[in-house]
């Protein structure tokens, strides 16, 4: 739940994010406004994250390359970092990409 707006370096990472992911950014960063770009950012990494562990899962009963699919549960991870339970702006100033 968001209980206070985001402080102006943690508008600029989210700012970032919604411009990488064509997300639109407003010209006003209210608290609702961030808490709705917050959302949108955790669906589209939940389906990512499931659509990555339905591969993964897929080539591992493939037996595909060990290389491969490490490099595949390496992204899978990455779109598991804005899926966490933390509060959900800390991730943003958190240097885990």
């Amino acid at each position: 739940m968001l209980l206070s707006a985001l402080n102006l370096k943690q508008i600029k990472a989210l700012e970032i994010l919604c411009n990488q992911f064509k997300l639109g950014v407003p010209s006003t960063w209210s608290v609702i406004v961030q808490r709705q770009k917050i959302q949108k950012l955790r669906r589209m990494a939940r389906s990512e994250y499931q659509m990555l562990t339905d591969f993964a899962a897929q080539l591992e009963k493939e037996g595909c390359d060990p290389e491969f699919l490490t490099r595949v549960q390496h992204h899978q991870n990455l779109w598991a970092v804005l899926l966490k339970d933390e509060p959900e702006f800390q991730q943003f100033i958190r240097p885990r990409w």
